[in-house]
């Protein structure tokens, strides 16, 4: 039984150290303007456990675990005349490993084979800015190679027969992201704005992926991994978002003004997270469950007072309504997978874990500075 305080499954420290260095360049020819942006670091981590180990065990910490990463990005910029410009920007990013993807299943067993994540990032755009209008358009495209996935299979140990957990570190993975994102602003009359902004994003795994995994204390146990992700949406983030808002600040006189902003937001096509190490059956190609879309709107509400010849200088008033509609609805979800008795359930919100939204509620803030 855990109780309140206790540690659940894993306690631990991560430590990280960085070096890097970072320079851009850039250059303006007539209406042209280019530059030239290129980064690098070697970033090292490693992992103190306090669960699996007893303080004076020196297993208890690993070696510092080294990877290095570089950035490289260029783009131009055309200004057509004072109000309207062109452009486009390209890069390339080796990025090192998340932490889950150095050290296995909250250990600190050493994922040798993990490796850096590599982007591509083309982006084409154009803005507008006027005295009374502000917009920027922008399409792009993203392909995100050797994306790192772990995967959990059972093996046999040699000397002691017994059937144990290994975990490995999958690379070949490929994510292609391409969408269009839109922002603007229009002043309406002074003090008063309407703002927007939107993204239509696809995102889908390129491929599918083939492993050969050889234990190390068994190298004749070679394992063949398949997974079949080719085809199915990146999870974990709403793949069509939309925002409005209507600003309205206005002075009060003497020293005092007041600020109305209200929100609303819509998310839509969010695809549940799933693992891809579940997707080892061919015949499983189905989405996973798609979360309903949501509709959410805030009020924010606050005063602002100046004081010139106090030693507070500022004090300010807020007050806050979050999901003033008191909608419910899915913030989060986890796909459940597929039925061994049902197989209509499979990827459906039956077996889906979801965390709901919370309901609406209220925030008052009262800030003073100095």
């Amino acid at each position: 039984m855990a109780k309140v305080g206790d540690k659940v499954r894993y306690n631990n420290d991560f430590f990280v150290r960085q070096f890097g260095g970072f320079g851009q360049l850039e250059y303006r020819f007539g209406d042209f303007t280019t530059f030239i942006n290129l980064s690098a670091s070697s970033q090292g981590g490693k992992r103190k456990d306090y669960f699996l180990y007893k303080y004076d065990n020196p297993f208890n910490t690993t070696e510092w675990q080294n990877f290095f990463g570089y950035t490289a990005k260029t783009g131009l910029n055309y200004n057509i005349d004072q109000s309207n410009s062109v452009f486009f920007n390209v890069g390339y990013f080796s990025s090192a490993p998340m932490v889950n993807n150095i050290f296995a299943n909250n250990t600190n067993i050493v994922s040798k084979d993990a490796a850096n994540e590599k982007v591509f990032i083309g982006e084409l755009g154009y803005n507008v800015a006027t005295s009374f209008i502000a917009l920027k358009a922008n399409a792009f495209y993203t392909k995100w190679k050797d994306k790192a996935i772990t995967i959990n299979y059972s093996d046999i140990d040699p000397t002691s027969g017994d059937p144990v957990s290994k975990y490995a570190n999958i690379s070949g993975s490929a994510q292609v992201h391409t969408g269009l994102e839109l922002e603007g602003v229009v002043k309406i009359i002074r003090g008063l704005e309407f703002k927007a902004a939107g993204s239509l994003v696809v995102g889908k795994f390129e491929n599918d992926v083939t492993a050969i995994v050889t234990p190390e204390n068994n190298p004749t146990a070679v394992k063949k991994i398949n997974l079949y992700t080719e085809g199915l949406y990146v999870s974990e983030f709403p793949q069509q978002q939309v925002t409005f808002q209507i600003n309205y600040r206005v002075n009060l006189g003497s020293g005092l003004n007041l600020y109305v902003n209200q929100v609303y937001k819509f998310l839509g096509t969010y695809y549940s997270s799933f693992n891809p190490d579940t997707r080892s059956n061919p015949n499983d190609r189905e989405q996973s469950w798609k979360i309903p879309d949501s509709h959410v709107v805030d009020f924010h509400l606050g005063f602002s007072y100046y004081l010139t010849d106090f030693f507070v200088k500022r004090v300010n008033l807020n007050f806050h309504i979050f999901n003033m509609l008191n909608n419910s609805y899915i913030v989060d979800g986890q796909d459940g997978g597929t039925s061994t008795t049902n197989p209509s359930l499979n990827h459906t919100a039956q077996l889906a874990k979801v965390f709901y939204s919370r309901e609406r509620w209220y925030n008052v803030a009262f800030a003073f500075n100095f």
